[in-house]
């Protein structure tokens, strides 16, 4: 359901219509939480953030992507 609502996000965000996005973004991060998809939740905390941006809501902006941040960082391949 998760990517769903992304995909819902990102057409909405296209639109400019970033109240909605964010909201759309909201719930996709919800279920990404519940279903422990790491990947998925970080790219979504990533996108709701930009959404915040967008919308001068610079804490939350801040917040989401810091988390967002820190979830692909766990996930990088290093190279030794």
């Amino acid at each position: 359901m998760g990517i769903a609502y992304h995909g819902l996000g990102y057409i909405l965000s296209l639109r400019e219509n970033f109240a909605e996005a964010a909201r759309a973004f909201e719930t996709a991060v919800s279920y990404e939480r519940s279903a422990s998809a790491k990947l998925d939740l970080g790219h979504s905390l990533h996108s709701l953030g930009n959404m915040y941006l967008n919308m001068m809501q610079l804490d939350k902006a801040q917040a989401c992507l810091e988390e967002s941040l820190q979830i692909k960082e766990s996930y990088t391949i290093r190279k030794g």
